[in-house]
């Protein structure tokens, strides 16, 4: 946010006097083109007129003209270079014409000559923030704020540059100092909820919302905001209200209708989510996350073949997108095109090579055609960047299993255990491992911890059996057997 300084007018001429009076008379009736009329007979009058001059600028200012409001201001400066608002009001409309490396100087050049602007350390922070310089712009907002303690728009602005480094609990601070001077100031409710959001403290977030709400009704974003938040905290019904008040009040807003498809989707009403997903598209084509989300519900509908036609337009609108690339590889997966997907995640890696899931989707593609060596680096890769990612971890036992790899697949299997200890698959992958081992005890000891994560898993209790046999417990192998037999039969 910024400020511009005004200041009181005044003329000797008694007809320049006039037409200035009947022109600051008719700006603050909002009737801005004749007020310019009557500035412009003061100018006819007298050409060098710094305060005529300063009234035109004031009213192009109204009309947003800013290119006209800098040239305006030019002239007060070659007029008299030493008024500091004069290079404030200059640096302002630079500022909204987003020429920020112009204003900067222009804000410089207030403070030089009058250190105690508050409003211009304010507006060359705003500046500084919009160049992504957050750093150097919290400095000059704190000076703004020493200056004028209650000047609740530098302190708006600093809790904004706060948050965009990520120190939210400060910026929370910033708000709330705002909010105290102002208690009816949306905008702080309203960053103060973003804060808590970012801080995963959405029951706090949400009373902010509330509040930016009964202060403005109509603000389709707080509503959106308010079902984000409502989201998080897994109420979903309560969440697609909001996002309903939201597109009621902004239908053509791409993102609403891609956070209402996210939570049809997290409530499994799926064709509702696609058909969200498919109107934020259709209002924004390059919105990414609709199309990424659509593609990855088509592949949980196992419409495989639609998807993939979905992520080639995908690709076709933007080649670079290496989710797009991923969602294809995965597609054709599904549809055992092993050879075809394998050049997919090759260049969705390319243009991504820190993506751990698109490493890991390779080793399985490889593995799938019994390229397991091949598939082993992949996974590696995929561990490197995550080391803590199961999935690769059991991806690498199986093709070290598969390679005969027995005591290496074993330590593999008991990391991705490690780190997943409910999944059943590991457990059953280990034991098979083990019985080839003919480490018999152990074997048992696995299939049972998979058969207590998954009681009706037959494939396991099978195997179990004949684990049991191998290790010479015939009787407890025929039980067990005899229980898959009867599973099965069910």
């Amino acid at each position: 946010m910024y400020v511009l300084q005004y200041c009181s007018l005044g003329e000797t001429e008694d007809s320049i006097h006039t037409w200035n009076d009947k022109g600051i008379t008719l700006g603050k009736l909002e009737k801005h083109e004749e007020a310019l009329s009557c500035f412009e007979e003061a100018i006819r009058l007298d050409p060098e007129n710094p305060k005529t001059w300063w009234n035109i600028g004031i009213t192009l200012v109204q009309q947003g003209k800013y290119e006209e409001v800098v040239a305006c201001f030019d002239k007060i400066i070659k007029f008299d270079p030493k008024i500091s608002s004069s290079w404030n009001n200059k640096g302002t409309a630079l500022l909204r014409l987003e020429r920020h490396e112009e204003a900067i100087p222009c804000f410089e050049e207030a403070i030089r000559l009058d250190p105690e602007y508050s409003v211009a350390w304010n507006n060359k922070g705003s500046s500084l923030a919009s160049l992504g310089r957050h750093e150097e712009a919290i400095p000059c907002f704190e000076e703004a704020i020493r200056l004028d303690p209650e000047y609740s728009t530098a302190w708006n602005n600093k809790g904004t540059a706060l948050g965009e480094l990520e120190k939210h609990a400060e910026s929370i601070a910033c708000y709330d100092e705002v909010i105290m001077l102002e208690p009816e100031n949306s905008t702080a409710w309203y960053n103060k909820g973003s804060s808590l959001d970012s801080l995963e403290r959405n029951e706090e977030a949400l009373a902010c919302y509330d509040e930016v709400i009964r202060l403005e009704p109509e603000n389709s974003d707080a509503w959106y905001n308010k079902g984000i938040s409502l989201s998080s905290l897994e109420r979903n019904e309560e969440a697609l209200a909001c996002f309903d008040e939201s597109i009621r009040l902004d239908p053509e807003d791409s993102v609403v209708w891609n956070g209402k498809g996210i939570v049809l989707d997290e409530l499994e009403r799926y064709e509702e989510a696609v058909a969200c997903y498919d109107e934020a598209i259709r209002l924004d084509p390059e919105n990414l996350a609709a199309r990424g989300n659509k593609g990855n519900l088509l592949l949980v509908l196992r419409r495989c073949e639609e998807a993939i036609a979905f992520f080639d337009e995908s690709i076709r609108l933007d080649p670079e997108n290496p989710k797009a690339w991923h969602g294809k590889g995965i597609a054709l997966d599904e549809l055992e095109r092993y050879e075809e997907a394998i050049p997919c995640y090759d260049e969705s890696i390319r243009l991504d090579p820190e993506s751990s899931g698109v490493w890991n989707g390779k080793g399985i593609e490889l593995a799938s055609l019994e390229k397991h060596a091949e598939s082993i680096a992949c996974y590696d890769e995929a561990i490197r960047l995550d080391p803590k990612y199961s999935s690769a971890w059991n991806g690498k036992g199986i093709a070290l299993w598969e390679l005969e790899r027995y005591e290496e697949a074993v330590a593999c299997y008991d990391e991705s255990i490690r780190l997943d200890p409910e999944n059943s698959d590991m457990w059953y992958n280990k034991a098979i491992v083990l019985d080839e081992l003919e480490r018999y005890e152990e074997a048992v000891a696995c299939y049972d911890e998979a058969i207590k994560l998954k009681p009706e898993y037959l494939v396991a209790l099978y195997s179990k059996g004949d684990s049991l046999r191998k290790w010479g417990r015939d009787e407890e192998a025929e039980q067990c057997l005899a229980k898959a037999r009867e599973l099965q039969q069910c």
